[in-house]
C-alpha cells in the first residue's frame, strides 16, 4: 500500500510540474526596430508572445529587455508589466506588445550591441529568449586613448567617387540611410562609389585596422 501510495503521488507531482503555461517570445519580434541608430535615441518595436505550454494561460506577465554590449552578460535595463486580455490557448495564442526605450549610453556602447528579450510571469515558465544585432552610433566617436581618428573624407559633397584617407587603413566602411538602414557594406576599400546612390544625406560608418571607428556625414549631389 505504502509503495502504491508513493508511486500515484510521484505521478501526480510530475504531472503538475508538467501541466504548466509556458511563455516564449516570438522568432517575428522587433518589427519597426532600425539595424542600426544613434546613442540616446529613442526606438519602438514590437514584441510577440506566445504559449507554449501545455496548458492555458491567463493573467500578468512582464517582458524583459536586456543589452549584451560584447562580453557575453546581458545587461536588463527596461521591463513592463502586461495582463493579457484574452487568455493565451496552449500553443496557438499570442499577445503583441508594444515596446518604447531609448538607446542609454549607461547601457549601450558604440558599435555592435544585442538586445535580448525575454518574458516571465508568476503562475508560468519562461521558456526562451530572443536576440537581435543592433549597430549604435555615435558622432564623433574617439577611440580608447581618447584620440580622434585621424580620417577624412573628400571630396565631399561628391557624386562619383569619394576617397577615405586614413592614417592606419580601411578595413569597413558600411553606408547607412539618414534613417539608420543599412545600405552597403564595403571590405577594405578607401575608394567608394556613392554614384549608384540617389542624391542625398547618408552616414558613413567607417572601421580603420586599428578597429577604431567612427561616424562622417557624406552628402551625395
Amino acid at each position: 500500500m505504502k509503495r502504491l501510495l508513493i508511486v500515484l503521488t510521484s505521478i501526480l507531482l510530475y504531472t503538475g510540474l508538467q501541466a504548466q503555461a509556458s511563455l516564449s517570445v516570438s522568432g517575428s519580434s522587433f518589427p519597426g526596430l532600425a539595424d542600426s541608430v544613434f546613442m540616446n535615441q529613442g526606438v519602438s518595436y514590437l514584441v510577440y508572445t506566445k504559449n507554449v505550454g501545455n496548458v492555458d494561460f491567463f493573467g500578468p506577465y512582464t517582458i524583459h529587455v536586456g543589452v549584451d554590449t560584447g562580453g557575453f552578460l546581458v545587461t536588463p535595463f527596461y521591463s513592463q508589466n502586461y495582463q493579457t486580455t484574452d487568455t493565451l490557448y496552449s500553443q496557438v495564442s499570442v499577445d503583441t506588445q508594444a515596446i518604447s526605450h531609448s538607446i542609454d549610453y549607461n547601457y549601450f556602447s558604440a558599435g555592435g550591441n544585442t538586445i535580448v528579450i525575454w518574458p516571465a510571469a508568476p503562475n508560468a515558465i519562461t521558456h526562451d529568449s530572443i536576440a537581435r544585432p543592433i549597430y549604435v552610433i555615435v558622432f564623433d566617436a574617439i577611440d580608447e586613448q581618447g584620440m580622434a581618428m585621424e580620417l577624412n573624407i573628400y571630396p565631399n559633397p561628391g557624386s562619383e567617387w569619394v576617397r577615405i584617407n586614413s592614417k592606419y587603413g580601411i578595413e569597413q566602411v558600411r553606408i547607412l540611410s539618414a534613417g539608420g538602414q543599412e545600405i552597403q557594406c564595403i571590405q577594405n576599400q578607401s575608394e567608394i562609389d556613392i554614384s549608384v546612390l540617389p542624391k542625398g544625406m547618408y552616414l558613413f560608418v567607417i572601421t580603420d585596422k586599428m578597429k577604431h571607428t567612427k561616424t562622417l556625414c557624406v552628402v551625395r549631389n
